[in-house]
């Protein structure tokens, strides 16, 4: 999955948005992130060197 983090995050920083959303499905389709209360409706993963970040909600991103 490693290469899958890589690519999206390389499409964000060249702001190529359109080609992450169809990147970033393969994450999305393939993990799930759980709060204390379930399954959230959508979240944005990154991982970079060790390190992870996130966002989430419980309602699903609103597209642009």
């Amino acid at each position: 999955m490693k290469p899958w983090f890589d690519e999206s995050l390389a499409l964000v920083e060249a702001e190529e948005f359109e080609r992450f959303d169809e990147v970033y499905d393969r994450i999305t389709h393939t993990l799930s992130l759980v709060a204390p209360s379930g399954p959230v409706a959508e979240f944005l993963l990154h991982i970079e060197d060790g390190r992870a970040w996130f966002r989430w909600s419980d309602e699903p991103f609103e597209d642009d």
